[in-house]
């Protein structure tokens, strides 16, 4: 997938109803209408082509967890001021796609539950939105399945 078609996916799912559930990759919706999504199926999910045209393991990108996500990303740092759009960002057991623009969409139980813009730490690009800030770990380049 080309990185601002992942990009923009990303950013049309966070302003979709959805609602955190661990192990679920907006392959199920509540009686109400959200997708559950956890932060690694929110990867997954877009690159499998969920929720329109979804396929479990589609496109060849394997099942695979966020700490394993971030040890197949190329590029991995601690420094943030290197942060490129489309990139992955990283917390023990946790991950989170870098956007552009100091923003992070991820999905998570906390603050709204849900699929949401946060800042990441250390970002050059200053936290103008306001948004909840969160230190990551490490960042990456998805690039064997993101371009």
């Amino acid at each position: 997938m080309k990185v601002n078609d992942f990009i923009e996916k990303a950013k049309q799912i966070e302003r979709m109803k959805t609602r955190y559930q661990l192990g679920k990759f907006m392959n199920a919706k509540t009686s109400d209408g959200y997708y559950l999504v956890d932060c690694s199926g929110l990867i997954k999910g877009i690159l499998w082509g969920y929720p329109e045209n979804g396929k479990y393991g589609k496109n060849g990108v394997p099942d695979i967890n966020a700490n394993t996500m971030i040890n197949k990303c190329s590029h991995v740092t601690t420094d943030f001021t290197k942060l490129q759009p489309g990139w992955l960002v990283w917390m023990e057991g946790h991950i989170g796609i870098y956007v552009g623009d100091g923003i992070v969409i991820e999905s998570t139980p906390k603050w709204k539950g849900c699929v949401q813009k946060s800042y990441p730490r250390g970002c050059i690009v200053s936290n103008k939105k306001n948004l909840n800030e969160r230190k990551w770990s490490k960042c990456g380049c998805f690039d064997k399945f993101i371009q």
